[in-house]
């Protein structure tokens, strides 16, 4: 019988948010870019490429520390909401 073990090391996680950020990306975004500011696109293009992987960089490093589902929901209650209430008063 094969084990079968689950990790999820940084170069996995790299490639996934990577990957569902320039998808999300390209096949939203372009034909609509395109459309509206011609050859010109091409300069956001080469722009968004650095951010999208440093976006995908912070993801994978979610990942591999909050190991479970909604670890970005679980990030933000942990780290943001305790300190939101001195900015607003509560309803």
């Amino acid at each position: 019988m094969v084990e079968h073990t689950r990790t999820l090391d940084f170069k996995i996680a790299f490639a996934i948010g990577l990957g569902a950020i320039i998808a999300a990306g390209i096949f939203s975004l372009s034909g609509a870019a395109v459309a509206m500011i011609e050859s010109s696109a091409v300069i956001g293009f080469i722009i968004a490429v650095p951010v999208a992987g440093i976006t995908a960089a912070s993801y994978s490093e979610f990942a591999s520390i909050y190991r479970f589902l909604a670890q970005m929901t679980v990030f933000s209650q942990r780290h943001w909401l305790p300190t939101s209430n001195q900015f607003h008063e509560p309803l």
